[in-house]
């Protein structure tokens, strides 16, 4: 369950809202998760200094309640008072601070485009100040104060990147928009002057630091630092230094960096934006839990983000993963994939789990042993459409597990969705005419299996680019998200010989339902 509190405390509990009372207790926990917090430390969040007599009660109410919404391990009663579990509950500053991780070992790494996506992602779960639900608390303050100024580096990290990538026009406008909102960060005036440099504006960028200087002098009553002055004294040079390096530039990939209607696989994981948070999640998940099901209805992204987005961040982790899909002979599959593992016992992941239920296999010998090696050799992970969930229950072992270890996959929406047309594109080095991406986000929000149609009219668009940039003109002329495939499909018929279009119209009759009178459905 996710429960955020960059803002305003937000629970992902079905609907549920918590009392007043209930989200500051909540809160406080979270400020804190993983230590105990005393009755009388709870008691002053909720009321500072003049509790009433029935305190502790209230303070035990509040927890109880909060336990019917987590669950009961969620928070855990001890002998000095209460503390945050983290057992089945994902808090968004926790996953800030992972992504900040991640975000600079892929920036070592010399990934510069997918260290600049994870870390727009990180930046993206802040909707307003840390634990905005409680005030005049002081160890609230200190983790808000610790947490915001990791965003504001992280604010400057990524310009710094963006930048480096060769956006100087876009780094120009928001860092200016940075400088204005925090003009005594010193960094924020540097990133806008050199990207008003390298735009070739020459004249803004010293006006910048001069503004700069005039400003620090004002407000603060000090001087410009070092890296100011150096940077005012390399422009008035034309330092050729200052130009941002060839291997940083932002070089354009003439290859397709969308993947159309296939999945993603390890291989893509450089390519694959927009699920950071969640792969972060399963991540978790499968550290608390010897089984992890990612469920979901198909075309939703499981196994994308399972071969991209999780087998990637457990092998940074030191953890081998040994992916199957079940076959007619799924024992067959499973001994290859044991066998081409260098170590012993890797995570076992299973693709297309549902398959087991259509094949003729041992169906009961078969969770049996998923079981088994879930339970005593190492976690397993199983990709499974939703459809096929209560099939997990033949087996009660099975069940019991699944219940927790399970994750609904749903499909991308809002900043993820966008982050997965522009990453590619952005490490590719394409730009994306204006207005592109409000119509495709329009275009594939609430559609039925749209991320793999997006995928796919989103390759075709690659096909009818105008140099480096991918046009609306082009996105139209590939049908768009409901048209792009059968605009394929047509093609790619219409090149076949004539026996050939026999053979497709007849195995498109069969693979059509018909109602009791032939027609089709």
């Amino acid at each position: 369950m996710d429960v955020d509190v960059l803002g305003s405390l937000r629970v992902d509990a079905g609907g549920v809202s918590l009392a007043p009372r209930d989200r500051m207790v909540l809160t406080a926990l979270a400020v804190r998760v993983g230590y105990v917090l005393t009755i009388d430390e709870l008691t002053d969040v909720l009321w500072h200094d003049d509790p009433p007599a029935s305190a502790a009660k209230v303070v035990q109410g509040c927890v109880a309640r909060l336990r019917k919404v987590l669950g009961a391990s969620a928070v855990e009663t001890t002998s000095a008072g209460y503390r945050l579990t983290g057992d089945g509950i994902q808090l968004d500053c926790g996953v800030f601070v992972s992504l900040l991780a991640q975000s600079r070992e892929q920036k070592v790494a010399g990934d510069l485009a997918q260290s600049a996506g994870t870390l727009a992602a990180a930046l993206r779960l802040w909707r307003g100040p840390p634990f905005a639900d409680i005030t005049d608390w002081a160890p609230a303050e200190a983790e808000a104060a610790r947490l915001t100024e990791l965003r504001l580096v992280g604010e400057e990290d990524l310009v710094a990147l963006r930048l480096d990538l060769g956006d100087h026009e876009g780094v120009a406008a928001d860092a200016l928009t940075l400088s204005a909102a925090e003009p005594w960060r010193e960094k924020r005036w540097v990133l806008l002057a050199l990207a008003q440099y390298r735009s070739g504006r020459q004249t803004d960028a010293l006006a910048t630091i001069r503004r700069a200087g005039y400003a620090l002098r004002t407000e603060l009553g000090v001087d410009p630092g070092p890296e100011l002055t150096s940077l005012e004294e390399s422009v008035l040079k034309q330092d050729p230094s200052l130009l941002v390096p060839e291997a940083l530039s932002g070089p354009y990939d003439d290859s397709c960096p969308y993947k159309g209607l296939a999945a993603y696989g390890v291989d893509d994981a450089a390519m694959f934006f927009g699920r950071s948070r969640l792969a972060v999640e399963l991540a978790r998940r499968l550290e608390a839990a010897p089984l992890l099901v990612v469920a979901g209805d198909s075309g939703a992204g499981k196994s994308s983000v399972i071969r991209a987005g999780l087998v990637p961040l457990l092998s940074d982790q030191g953890r081998e993963a040994a992916i199957l899909v079940p076959t007619h002979d799924p024992q067959t599959a499973v001994v290859a994939a044991l066998g081409a593992a260098s170590g012993d016992d890797p995570v076992v992941v299973i693709d297309q789990f549902e398959e087991i239920f259509t094949q003729e296999a041992d169906v009961p010998a078969w969770l049996s042993w998923v079981v088994d090696y879930a339970t005593t050799r190492a976690p397993v992970v199983l990709a499974i459409r939703a459809d096929h969930l209560g099939d997990l229950a033949q087996d009660a072992e099975l069940a019991r597990l699944v219940e927790k270890g399970m994750h609904l996959v749903r499909p991308l929406a809002g900043d993820e969705l966008r982050e997965a047309i522009e990453g590619p594109a952005r490490a590719a080095g394409l730009t994306l005419d204006p207005g592109l991406v409000d119509l495709i986000v329009r275009d594939v929000e609430g559609e039925p299996g749209g991320q793999p149609l997006m995928s796919h009219a989103l390759m075709e668009t690659w096909h009818r680019r105008a140099g480096r940039t991918m046009t609306l003109e082009g996105y139209r002329a590939s049908g768009g998200i409901r048209g792009a495939v059968t605009r394929s499909a047509e093609r790619l018929y219409r090149g076949l010989g004539e026996e050939d279009q026999d053979a497709v119209r007849a195995i498109m009759v069969r693979l059509c339902p018909v109602d009791d009178d032939g027609r089709p459905e």
